[in-house]
């Protein structure tokens, strides 16, 4: 197991993320009536080093870097070559020594990979990833908090255990889904669930992209890939917006698509699922983007198209901004029961149950966490 980087200037308590212990009473008043007083890892004299700057900024970067980059540059390569080809076939001209190459190296990866299959997740990456966001925290503030445990809980606790047989549903999507990533994919109350992290199908079309979202733990949100993971009792975490909730983003406000997203909850109720809601406030806040021709957009998401433009940090500009404050909020599980043929009137039911539950928790939570305390859910 290759070791973990140290920051021989942070502790637990350094590193800003856990707060004085509460008697459970007062713990109590504080969700439901007080505003929290969140501490700024930008003002953390622990996380102020050279080696604390970059290691803060180098773990987002390394896991959005080939999301976004790697993804775009697989896409113009393969329309390149495209145009390549049908040149060559219709008059001739010569294949460009680029598109040759990249054409080799896909049969090499493609062919390695027909006889050498992914073991799976790299415990010691994925590892990696966790210690270096909670100890070198990119926002501000970042945090998960279960509403079963309370906010006061130590971010190195596991929480979710194994055999839970829970979905784990993620809102809002965002542009690059930094509370999915940072407060879930990474966070160490999720390291004993065994859990897998579905997105896009697409994404496992890229040579290097699929390679690290195997490594740590992502599997492909298809239905078969869904039922394969209900059929081992496994837990699933998902971010059931998909494309449309990224595509409805605009800077400020609090957006889902959820409305006939009703495919887990069908397959929820057929193996007696729980179903946590869960939000991120902060999310709204993360990146700038176009928010016009709207339904134009979502149409393009109908062939898998991801129609988003957006700018974040000014160093780099898919990164996020970091000065937010980033917490995401588990719900308390809403227990299926187990129906194998569940009508239509069946999954619209505990699905109308579902969206009350996630509006529910975001009122619940909002007067704490979000940036405006009167902001509201939209629905979409």
């Amino acid at each position: 197991m290759a070791p973990l980087p140290e920051n021989p200037n942070a502790n637990d308590a350094a590193v800003g993320l856990n707060e004085p212990e509460m008697e459970p009473s007062s713990l109590d008043n504080a969700i439901k009536t007080e505003r929290p007083t969140f501490p700024c890892a930008d003002d953390n004299p622990a996380l102020q080093s050279l080696y604390a700057q970059v290691w803060r900024r180098l773990g987002l970067f390394l896991s959005l870097f080939p999301f976004v980059i790697v993804t775009t540059t697989h896409v113009l390569l393969a329309l390149l070559s495209a145009l390549a080809v049908a040149a060559y076939v219709v008059v001739g001209h010569a294949v460009p020594l680029l598109v040759q190459v990249y054409v080799a190296l896909l049969v090499c990866y493609f062919s390695y990979r027909a006889v050498m299959p992914h073991a799976g997740e790299s415990t010691w990456l994925h590892d990696l990833a966790r210690h270096t966001y909670t100890d070198f925290p990119y926002f501000q503030f970042q945090k998960t908090i279960f509403e079963e445990h309370g906010p006061n809980v130590d971010p190195r606790k596991p929480l979710v255990d194994a055999d839970a047989k829970s979905v784990f549903a993620f809102h809002p999507h965002g542009i690059v889904s930094c509370g999915w990533l940072v407060n879930g994919t990474h966070c160490h109350h999720f390291a004993k669930s065994n859990a897998e992290w579905l997105v896009t199908d697409n994404l496992f079309w890229f040579p290097i992209v699929r390679d690290l979202l195997k490594w740590t733990g992502f599997g492909p949100v298809s239905r078969r890939n869904f039922v394969r993971l209900l059929d081992q009792a496994r837990n699933i975490c998902l971010i059931p917006g998909g494309f449309e909730e990224a595509t409805i983003f605009e800077r400020g406000k609090h957006r889902v698509f959820i409305k006939n997203r009703m495919g887990f909850i069908k397959l929820a109720l057929q193996y007696g699922y729980k179903v946590h809601p869960v939000y991120t406030f902060g999310e709204e806040l993360t990146y700038h983007s176009f928010h016009y021709f709207l339904k134009l957009r979502i149409l393009l998401n109908q062939f898998k198209v991801p129609a988003v433009l957006f700018q974040g940090s000014r160093w780099a500009f898919f990164m996020p901004k970091s000065d937010v404050n980033l917490v995401t909020v588990v719900g308390k599980p809403i227990q299926l029961p187990t129906i194998a043929n569940p009508t239509r009137d069946d999954v619209k039911k505990y699905h109308d149950m579902y969206i009350a539950a996630l509006t529910d928790l975001f009122e619940r939570n909002k007067l704490q966490y979000a940036q405006d305390p009167s902001a509201t859910l939209e629905v979409f």
